[in-house]
């Protein structure tokens, strides 16, 4: 017979040799090197003494021990710690080299497989930087991988390596991914809307995936004003119409389906009235709430809302103006801010105007929900005549403000939440009586990250702004405006992108058609824009041609 000798186990010679010392009378003996990949045959020993009777051992039993009862923490192979292997690795569906044109989710997808049954996880990488790692036992690993805006163009290496429960490691596979997507900014589509006198589109409200998009607004007739609410992208909209209320100022995903703010008219007085929709867009429900302040004996004939946002529990939170018929604000448009449940019942109201923990008297023109639940509001301190901010927990107490000392004057218009608390926060800032278009991201404490204030001819402000999956910010403003009529008219449209640390990356300007600004009596109701979770921009506006009227205006825009 022949004795296998593992000299991996036993590093002095001697000690190596003496087996085959002493049974040279009796025995043939063969010394078999150490080799490092999985053997099959007598050529070689595997580090573990596995070998070619499964466990390195004479009698081939399964662990090593000779017992023939298998190891404790193997499968009775002798290849416990053997690595994982990658089996097929695939993007979008392809083994080969794979095009990205558009903005999206790029499917990453690895079948695994390893001897001894305990995969553990799978890691992507592309271009040597970690993409995510994926658990579980297989054999099957998806991961998505979002890709958008020009900034990516290029070749990319996107590489998958598999683990065991031990860490061990497949071998990498790598596939060669191309990107080159159209320049940010560019337009992808565009809808409007002329129902022949005054029409204006006053929000926008986006699915996660972008294959929803509702508007609204409101459409006028000789016979009055009208909400009008539309999907542009997606089934047909039922209750386009609904003229009971005046208009619809906020428009908010919510899970399948839309909430919209609007302002019923009945028994002479304006409301506010949240409509749920359902996934066919006919107005499955309808909350009824006044915003106005109680006044004894004198009670406000009008509330009118301006915004609203949902948070991630389903609760709606909106803000909107009504004027006191008493007291040291009679005749004056004041604010309101209102809490309501995902059933529609009122959770709390606040009327911040007349509040006297606020210094001032101040009028809120945009809402925003942040991550963690908090709310932020922003406007403007019409005592002092400049741009105030504000934060509020879920259960409306104020837990901060800012006033912003700059220029001669300044007001707010727009506010967007970011990540770790920051805030990003736009309106207009007057210089030598010229008022301009303004943006800063402050940090959780409201201290000033950095500023943006872009050269501009004539008046402007940023109306609206969104922060998009990466921290990246898109500004809408209208600008090189002609003051009057109490408000900004024939202006020029302007959309901006920064990165997260203030740094312009693409400007896009449309000037072919006169747009309107911010409206003096209606605080709020002016452009909007959303942003879907793969980058794409939507932004509306309103069209205003002098002598005949107001049109809705939307683009959807290429990261």
């Amino acid at each position: 017979m022949t004795l296998l000798i593992n000299r991996h186990r036993v590093l002095d010679l001697a000690v190596w040799l003496a087996p085959c010392l002493a049974l040279t009378q009796t025995l043939g003996c063969t010394l078999v090197p150490f080799c490092d990949a999985v053997p099959d045959s007598q050529d070689c020993l595997v580090a573990d003494g596995s070998g070619t009777g499964g466990d390195g051992d004479v009698d081939g039993s399964g662990d090593g021990d000779g017992d023939g009862d298998g190891s404790e923490t193997g499968d009775g192979d002798g290849d416990h710690d053997q690595p994982p292997s990658i089996d097929v690795f695939t993007i979008n569906g392809d083994e080969v080299v794979f095009l990205v044109e558009a903005a999206g989710g790029v499917a990453l997808q690895v079948i695994a497989s390893d001897p001894d049954g305990d995969l553990a996880r799978v890691e992507f990488e592309a271009d040597n930087q970690l993409l995510g790692s994926v658990s579980g036992a297989g054999p099957e690993f998806d991961l998505e991988w979002l890709l958008s805006g020009p900034e990516h163009n290029g070749q990319h290496t996107v590489t998958v390596t598999a683990y065991d429960a031990a860490d061990n490691a497949s071998a990498p596979v790598s596939l060669e991914l191309g990107v080159s997507m159209p320049d940010g900014g560019t337009e992808l589509d565009q809808w409007t809307y002329d129902g022949g006198l005054l029409d204006a589109v006053y929000d926008v409200a986006v699915s996660p995936d972008g294959d929803q998009v509702v508007l609204a607004g409101q459409t006028s007739t000789m016979n009055g004003s009208g909400q009008r609410v539309d999907r542009v992208v997606g089934q047909a909209w039922a209750d386009k119409l609904e003229l009971t209320s005046i208009s619809a100022s906020g428009v908010v995903w919510a899970d399948g389906t839309f909430v919209v703010a609007g302002s019923e008219f009945a028994n002479m007085e304006i409301n506010t009235m949240l409509y749920a929709y359902d996934t066919a867009g006919a107005v499955s429900n309808q909350w009824l709430f006044d915003g106005s302040k109680p006044e004894l004996g004198n009670p406000e004939l009008s509330d009118l809302p301006s915004g609203l946002e949902r948070d991630s529990s389903g609760r709606l939170y909106a803000i909107g103006t009504y004027t006191p018929q008493s007291g040291p604000l009679i005749g004056m448009k004041s604010s309101y801010m209102l809490a309501v449940t995902p059933n529609g019942d009122q959770e709390w109201l606040r009327w911040p105007t007349e509040s006297p923990d606020i210094d001032g008297a101040v009028l809120l023109t945009e809402l925003t929900v942040a991550p963690t639940g908090d709310l932020a509001a922003v406007g403007t301190n019409v005592t002092s005549g400049e741009l105030w901010m504000s934060r509020w927990d879920a259960d409306g107490l104020l837990l901060s403000e800012l006033t912003l000392a700059e220029g001669s004057a300044s007001e707010g218009h727009a506010i967007a939440a970011a990540k770790d608390g920051a805030l990003v926060i736009g309106g207009g800032v007057e210089t030598n009586g010229d008022l301009a278009s303004w943006l800063r991201k402050v940090d959780a404490n409201d201290a000033e990250l950095w500023t943006a204030a872009p050269a501009q001819t004539g008046a402007g402000v940023t109306a609206a702004i969104a922060v998009d999956p990466w921290g990246e910010i898109v500004s809408v403003s209208t600008e090189g405006c002609d003051v009057g009529g109490g408000g900004l008219l024939v202006c020029e449209l302007v959309a901006r992108k920064y990165d997260a640390d203030g740094t312009l990356m693409w400007t896009a300007t449309w000037d072919a058609q006169t747009l309107s600004g911010p409206v003096n009596n209606l605080p709020g109701f002016d452009a909007s824009v959303a942003i879907d979770r793969f980058g794409y921009i939507y932004v509306t506006a309103i069209v205003y041609t002098m002598n005949t009227g107001t049109d809705w205006w939307m683009r959807k825009l290429n990261p």
